[in-house]
């Protein structure tokens, strides 16, 4: 299979399959689908993108967290609380864009990677991964292996060189962007910066700027999948509904595995350690509810709550050390 991809690449007639559509069930009710490619054109994206993502990456700044080398929600999250309390920012902007991957254009990405790639076989085979087997001019699917840097590349140019010129506070992680601001005012202009500079991409913010501009020290918001707060001056991480969905869709789809005692373990294992920065909460009846759950859904091997309360402050050490590395870089610009 390798040797017939192989020459068809070097011979410029290399065309990705049609994608199959596959629908994973929800455990809120209802189906997730999502448009899976096959085995070659996985392994055609993953090589390319291996080609491709030491040239990109050194050049996407610092603010920039999503889908990159030896960064995670993590560093986004650790770096974020610095500059809302180092700098009492406590107003964050937390805005999501409409259909990210969806309203990708093909050609905005190309001509920004033809300035620093400069193989062209490289550039036409890259191109011809994003546009699929439609040869799509908008969107490219979310499963797709080049999809991330795709749309990282997109909006380094289109969203983080121009936003940084109105606040160094800005953060982005994948479609997810925003800032942390001084007061209201503040946040609701830089919620127009945001969508004035992805005017030009042909593409929306989900919500408006009173829904995304969020005091902090009075409420709440979801970020990556934490509910974030500030309490005594300090951010506060929590475990939100859209989390507990994740993990009761993880060990429902457990059950099509191969070995689903095995691929429910590792979905607890892995669900338990993202956790980590809801330890310092010392919420002991997590582990409970996890181990619970995991039951109601058929999984009686999943590993007894003491043996998850001891993953969950292990993740949380690990966390604390990403936590304090962020408070020294603080400290070094200072």
């Amino acid at each position: 299979m390798l040797r017939d991809v192989s020459e068809r690449i070097l011979d410029g007639a290399y065309v990705p399959d049609p994608l199959c559509a596959v629908k994973i069930p929800k455990a809120s009710g209802g189906f997730r689908t999502l448009r899976v490619a096959t085995v070659r054109d996985r392994v055609v994206a993953r090589a390319v993108l291996c080609a491709i993502e030491s040239i990109l990456d050194p050049r996407f700044l610092d603010n920039n967290h999503g889908f990159r080398p030896h960064r995670s929600p993590w560093t986004l999250l650790s770096g974020l609380e610095q500059m809302m309390i180092a700098h009492n920012q406590p107003i964050l902007v937390n805005a999501d864009i409409r259909g990210a991957f969806d309203h990708v254009q093909i050609s905005a990405v190309m001509e920004p990677m033809s300035r620093v790639i400069d193989n062209p076989d490289l550039l036409d085979l890259t191109e011809t991964i994003l546009r699929g087997h439609s040869r799509e001019e908008v969107g490219t699917a979310q499963g797709n292996p080049l999809s991330p840097i795709a749309l990282n590349v997109l909006l380094h140019d289109a969203h983080d060189l121009r936003i940084g010129d109105h606040t160094p506070s800005w953060w982005r992680y994948a479609d997810n962007l925003g800032a942390a601001c001084h007061d209201v005012s503040d946040g609701h202009q830089h919620h127009t910066c945001i969508q004035t500079t992805l005017d030009r991409v042909g593409m929306t913010l989900k919500g408006n700027a009173d829904e995304d501009t969020i005091d902090l020290r009075e409420g709440q918001t979801s970020l990556l999948g934490y509910v974030l707060s500030i309490r005594h001056g300090r951010m506060r991480y929590e475990t939100g509904p859209d989390a507990w969905r994740r993990l009761e869709d993880g060990l429902i789809l457990a059950h099509h595995d191969i070995d689903p005692p095995m691929a429910a373990q590792a979905v607890v294992r892995g669900w338990i350690e993202w956790c980590g920065p809801t330890f310092a909460n010392k919420r002991a009846a997590l582990p409970d509810r996890v181990h619970s759950i995991a039951r109601r859904l058929g999984f009686r091997e999943i590993d007894p709550p003491e043996r998850l309360g001891e993953i969950w402050e292990d993740s949380w050490m690990r966390w604390e050390e990403i936590r304090t590395s962020a408070i020294h870089a603080h400290d070094d610009e200072r």
